[in-house]
């Protein structure tokens, strides 16, 4: 399966990575509120993948941007111990890294589409 990446433009693969971080907020708000200040990043990991899957890096980066606060104001209210700060930075760096290899698999996957049109 093949993604048209030439139909998706920038402002769609950012409004794209918007609706999946709000679809990840609200399955964490429905399913996950007990865990409380537990496992924060527990639906913003796949989330970030999945932005980065489809917008590549400016997708999974818009991802991150909005998952760190989300993380941060809603589900740590504000509040980090050294450990659970360390968590925050590990966690920004991971999705950094699936952003750029989200946006390598996509310029990967042009190449081909533009290889086998030849």
């Amino acid at each position: 399966m093949t993604w048209n990446w030439k139909a998706a433009s920038l402002w769609q693969r950012l409004l794209v990575a918007l609706m999946i971080v709000s679809a990840a907020s609200a399955f964490r708000a429905v399913f996950f509120g007990a865990l409380g200040r537990g496992i924060p990043y527990l639906v913003f990991y796949p989330a970030v993948m999945l932005a980065a899957l489809y917008g590549g890096l400016a997708g999974g980066f818009f991802a991150t941007a909005l998952s760190v606060p989300l993380s941060f104001f809603w589900v740590q209210r504000g509040y980090l111990s050294p450990p659970e700060w360390l968590g925050m930075m590990v966690f920004v760096l991971s999705c950094l890294m699936v952003s750029a290899i989200g946006e390598a698999m996509r310029r990967a996957q042009k190449k081909a589409a533009a290889n086998n049109q030849e």
